[in-house]
């Protein structure tokens, strides 16, 4: 049987993450301390506790009852830290202390007995006492008493280098008191009542370990407090580990050496046990197990080429509270997270010293792998609360922080310094700083495995690197890398020019052309090239210079006389002077370019004159430079609009209009792109450079039908999730209308003088054969009739273009389609849409198609009320743009607004009198004033005729009917419908008076005992004596109104009414009539209401008579109470149509409802409900309406 592999036996299998989490979780008791000591003291000395603060003295133990007095009278309520405030709050904590200072020990072998504490705490915890000294300082003498105690919580570090607390249990008798402790997953149970009263016991804990005091439960506790405090900057040493566990962690960091660093984790980021202060963020600050593990680690991290660090977590919760509707007795857990964020900050080293503010991280590199959820387990360190909102929990945020341990392989040092886009950057500033006074070949490395994250940034610092380096492969490599995505784009001009004075040609061709081969753009490629000729002459015209002062006799005599002077103060200095300065120069002239070189202030850099290459010569370039320009030329990429002058400047360079036409437009690339295509005809046309001529018009209305052939005019919409989202979103406004792109080719082709491809326009526009039936119709509606609209006003104003063939057909087209649209659609009909309807029927004024084809369709189509009201007051807003043939008139047009205004006023519901009288001023705007018959029968005839239609509609309804029909001249015919509105609120809502009451006649008696004539008190007589209601509330008068009306109303017969106070600041009081009282309270108030009515139909006696008869007399008599109405509705029989409107009656204005002459009434909105008034005067009518 094979034997069984070790995971960690090859670093091809290696999980770097897992193996160290494993082998720092196996190795936990070899790495772990404890975090907490107990231990009990029998032989511990007396230590002759004085306190100096007052006349105690010494006191003796075990402590007794009085000594305990004693103390007590002269110790402060302990305190405690919440947040940046200390404050007493003995439910949290309830502990009688003395300050340390007010303390001595009269024994001097306690001192020997706190040291002998020191090291046995020290031991149990993992501390190193000769490498961190520690030094335990008194701080506190604390008494509990019966019921005394601490809840859970963490000590704070009290001194500068606390990082423990020890606690001496004094001799005493007490019960209760056991110290509960937690850390890290851990916890232990102190319980030392027991042997407490002759038993000195310590306990200790880190401080940043939970701990809790459980109440006493009888007797007193005395103990000392301690801090422990460490007072060497040396980190605090681990205790001696075992060899297996160092050679293990040894192995597996020769594992992540050796692992492919493309696979292994560029850092591990470790959770330690506890958490630091960043004042404290330092390997001498650690305690226990983290000093242990940052100890071991950064001992075989050096040797093994790995670097560590220590740095801070920080978790971030936000959401909404879940606290159990406000009961906020427990803590306050998540409802909902919203966000959760996790960072690393402040990396240092060791020794504290900052080595960056942020670190990026993956989950894969963490131990633990659910790091944040871990840290989220444990306390928060800050929570803010919004508290409970009455419909639910306010928002609730925490942060945590805990302190995290990093570790890396150097290889990767640039890639912790240097993470992301910003330290990227901050790489590539370093580069260029230090490239003339060192090479950094690690730098540059890292450079450019990262170049991904900026190519143009990446290949610009290793270029001038490659400058300073004199170093052509490093250009080279750059180049190769960068130009796959940014082609000529991957340098700037001046590294360019750089490279040409810097390298010889037969080095830099090939980067040249596979930045070339790369580039996606015209222009680019045709700049790069313009750059190199512009080079080629410079360098050509400075040789020539040069070479004519060589030619030059004066020159040469101006040089002659210097060599002679150099040459005789060579020979003042000396033979052996002059050979030292010959060497020197050659020395000089044979070293490398990198002292020539200057950075300028935007980074670029500049190579001296002095090299040993001599550059690129400007004639080997040149022949290049030209083949270049005709291969670009020749494999054209896809152009944008903004190449168009770049390429008509090569066109004109290279044949003109013969170039464009059997070089380019041979080309699919260049044909590729209909937007182009448009610009590049446009901009052909307009250019001076291409004289006008038969072969220019031709290669323009070539290039435009190529480029109408590919643009899409018409784009469907993405199928809606309902039904009805294409038609809501066909409504809202637009900055770009759907045919605008058609109206902008046509427009450019009536402006390039080809107005014929306009019927290439509108040809492939009415070809819907590939689209769906509704697409068909919004195609219509978006692109074909404001196109032909387009078209024809293009016509009207360039009077040489007689037709554009296609034009009629694609009108005609585009109507049938839109009608299907709006009868498909109607509930979405829009003014604007039908007037893009009438718009494209009248363009020439004749009526045929409106008259032939819409109208049928329209009227055949089941049209929401909606949709008819648009379609009436459209046909008459533009019914001047109808020209009719001599001997015609325009019947036609009003036999169609009155269909469908009949049809109008059958459908739109009333639901308010408004909606009525909006409708009929509506008939009375578009001369139809006999539509209101319709009118009128439909609200006296509802589907329901019960009070609540009556109260809300009808009689509120009346006087504005009134005013109507005098406007319309109507009123006499109309009249009839105030008798016939009157008896049935007579009917529904008045009825029959109630008879008479002896009794309550009686009890009425005993109001005008009340004679108070107050506001509160005349309110509530009126609410008795004419009301509808029952029942009064009279909110929130306060106590003395309250008391006054019950004292008032006192005096009345206690059966007429009875009243409770309402509860509450301040008070109110409730006011109920008896049942007979307000029978008759509330027909009186009804009776009033009817008087009020009849006022709202004529403002005198006479008027009414006028409006009401023959029905007058018989409900002024069942209104007032004298007589029951005996008339019926069916009594009116004088009911006389509404008369026609002549063409000689002036319309309407402004109705009483506010609506202007033309305007439909408003779409249906809910009605608003009427508010109740309560406390009018008695003498008031109360309007029920």
């Amino acid at each position: 049987m094979a034997a069984k592999r070790d995971p960690e036996s090859t670093s091809e299998q290696l999980d770097i993450r897992a193996s160290l989490e494993k082998a720092l979780s196996s190795h936990k008791a070899d790495l772990n301390a404890a975090f907490s000591f107990n231990q009990a003291y029998p032989d511990a000395p007396n230590p002759g506790l004085q306190v100096s603060d007052g006349d105690i003295g010494v006191i003796g133990l075990p402590l007794n009852t009085r000594e305990a007095e004693v103390i007590k009278s002269k110790a402060i309520q302990a305190p405690f830290g919440m947040g940046e405030r200390t404050v007493v709050d003995t439910n949290v904590r309830d502990t009688w202390e003395i300050d340390g200072r007010s303390i001595t020990f009269l024994n001097p072998a306690w001192k020997e007995f706190i040291s002998r504490v020191v090291n046995d705490v020290c031991r149990t915890l993992g501390i190193d006492v000769k490498a961190s000294t520690p030094r335990a300082e008194l701080y506190k003498l604390l008494l509990y008493e019966t019921g005394s105690h601490f809840l859970p919580h963490v000590d704070t570090e009290k001194a500068d280098g606390m990082f423990a607390t020890i606690v001496i249990v004094l001799p005493s008798i007490f019960t209760g008191g056991a110290a509960h402790l937690a850390h890290g997953g851990l916890s232990a149970v102190y319980d030392v009542a027991s042997s407490s009263q002759l038993s000195t016991t310590a306990l200790a804990w880190y401080t940043d370990v939970q701990h809790e005091i459980k109440p006493i439960t009888s007797g007193y506790r005395l103990a000392l407090s301690y801090n422990l405090i460490h007072t060497t900057k040396s980190m605090r040493p681990a205790p001696s580990v075992n060899q297996k566990v160092v050679k293990r962690f040894a192995k597996l960091l020769d594992a992540w050496t050796n692992a492919n660093s493309e696979t292994s984790p560029e850092k591990i980021v470790y959770l330690l046990d506890h958490k630091y202060s960043e004042a404290n963020l330092r390997g001498s600050a650690l305690k226990g197990a983290d000093a242990h593990k940052v100890a071991l680690l950064e001992g075989l991290a050096k040797k093994h080429g790995f670097s560590i660090g220590l740095a801070t977590a920080h978790c971030h919760l936000s959401g909404c509270g879940d606290d159990d509707f406000g009961n906020r007795h427990g803590r306050v857990d998540f409802g909902e997270i919203a966000d959760s964020e996790m960072t690393i900050q402040h990396l240092v080293d060791v020794n504290g010293r900052l080595i960056k503010e942020g670190l990026d991280f993956e989950e894969e590199e963490t131990i633990p792998e659910d790091l944040t959820d871990s840290v989220e387990s444990g306390p928060c360190d800050r929570e803010e609360y919004e508290g409970y909102m009455g419909n639910g929990a306010g928002s609730l945020e925490r942060w945590y922080r805990r302190t995290v341990l990093v570790i890396w392989p150097n290889r990767n040092n640039y890639k912790i310094l240097y993470q992301g886009p910003a330290g990227f950057k901050l790489a590539c500033i370093a580069l260029l700083t230090s490239m003339l006074d060192s090479r950094d070949d690690d730098l540059a490395d890292f450079i450019q495995s990262q170049y991904a994250v900026d190519p143009e940034r990446a290949a610009g610092t290793l270029c001038q690197a490659a400058y300073a380096w004199n170093d052509v492969e490093l250009w080279k490599d750059i180049i190769g890398l960068c130009s796959k995505r940014n082609g000529t784009g991957t340098i700037s001009k001046q590294i360019v020019v750089n490279a040409l004075e810097q390298f010889t040609w037969g080095e830099v061709r090939e980067s040249f052309e596979e930045m070339l081969k790369h580039d996606q753009h015209n222009a680019s490629r045709l700049e790069f090239l313009a750059v190199l000729e512009n080079w080629a002459q410079e360098e050509a015209e400075k040789d020539d210079l040069e070479a004519e002062d060589e030619d030059d006799p004066d020159t040469q005599e101006t040089g002659a006389k210097a060599i002679e002077t150099e040459d005789a103060k060579m020979e003042v200095a000396g033979t052996a002077e002059a050979t030292t300065a010959e060497t020197d120069h050659a020395e000089t002239a044979g070293s490398t370019s990198a002292e020539g070189m200057v950075v300028d202030e935007d980074g670029h850099s500049s190579v001296g004159a002095e090299d040993d290459h001599g550059g690129t010569q400007p004639d080997e370039i040149r022949p290049w430079i030209s083949e270049q320009v005709q291969e670009v030329l020749k494999t054209l990429r896809p152009p944008d609009e903004s190449e168009t002058r770049i390429l008509l400047d090569a066109a004109k360079d290279n044949g003109g209009i013969g170039f464009i036409k059997d070089n380019m437009l041979s080309q699919p690339q260049f044909r590729s792109k209909s937007s182009f295509l448009l610009h590049f005809a446009s901009a052909l046309s307009s250019s001076r450079d291409f004289p006008g001529s038969p072969e220019k018009s031709a290669v323009i209305s070539t290039i435009l039908k190529r480029a109408i052939s590919k643009v899409s005019f018409f784009k469907p919409s993405p199928e809606p999730r309902h039904a009805w989202s294409r038609y809501v979103s066909s409504t809202k406004t637009q900055t770009v209308s759907p045919s605008d792109l058609a109206e902008k080719y046509v427009s450019i082709c009536f402006a390039v003088g080809c107005p014929d491809r306009v019927s290439d326009i509108v040809t492939k526009v009415m070809d819907v054969s590939p689209l769906s039936a509704s697409d068909a119709q919004e195609c219509a509606r978006n692109v074909m009739l404001p196109l032909a609209t387009y078209c024809t006003a293009l016509l009207l104003k360039n009077s040489d273009v007689t037709s554009i063939k296609g034009l009629n057909k694609l009108r005609h087209t585009g109507i049938k389609l839109y009608l299907d649209w709006i009868c498909a659609t109607a509930d979405w009909l829009t003014k604007a849409e039908f007037e893009k309807l009438l718009n494209v029927t009248v363009l020439d004024g004749n009526p045929q198609v409106f008259l032939e084809t819409v109208i049928p369709k329209l009227q055949s189509t089941k049209l929401p009320v909606s949709a008819l009201g648009i379609i009436v007051d459209g046909i008459r807003s533009h019914r001047d743009r109808f020209v009719f043939p001599d001997g015609q008139t325009d019947a036609p047009l009003d036999l169609a607004i009155t269909s469908f205004a009949k049809k109008y006023v059958k459908k739109i519901p009333f639901r308010n009198a408004s909606d009525i009288i909006n409708t009929l001023n509506w008939c009375s705007d578009i001369r139809r004033v006999d539509l209101g018959q319709t009118i009128i029968e439909r609200f006296l005839n509802p589907p329901a005729m019960d009070a609540t239609y009556i109260v809300d509609t009808l009689i509120p309804l009346l006087p504005r009917f009134r005013q109507w029909a005098t406007q319309v001249k109507q009123l006499e015919n109309l009249a009839w419908v105030f008798p016939d509105v009157m008896i049935l609120w007579i009917q529904k809502i008045l009825g029959s008076p109630p008879a008479h009451n002896a009794t309550l006649a009686t009890q009425m008696q005993s109001l005008r005992m009340w004679t108070c004539t107050c506001r509160d008190c005349q309110e509530v007589q009126a609410f008795l004596r004419s009301n509808l209601y029952r029942t009064q509330s009279m909110q929130k008068i306060g106590a003395p109104r309250r008391k006054h009306l019950e004292k008032n109303m006192a005096v009345i017969d206690r059966h007429l009414v009875t009243y409770q106070m309402i509860g509450g600041s301040p008070q109110g009081l409730t006011i109920t009539k008896s049942e007979a009282l307000h029978v008759l309270s509330s027909w009186k108030a009804k009776q009033r209401s009817g008087l009020n009515i009849l006022n709202t139909i004529g403002a005198n006696e006479q008027e009414q008579r006028r409006l009401l008869k023959p029905s007058f007399d018989q409900i002024l008599g069942a209104i007032n109470g004298s007589a029951p109405l005996t008339i019926t509705r069916n009594s009116i029989k004088n009911r006389p149509p509404v008369a026609s409107t002549s063409s000689s009656q002036s319309q309407a204005g402004v109705s009483s409802a506010g609506k202007s002459k033309g305007t439909r009434p408003p779409d249906p909105r809910p009605t608003k409900k009427t508010k109740k008034v309560h406390g009018a005067d008695s003498n008031d009518f109360i309007d029920l309406t």
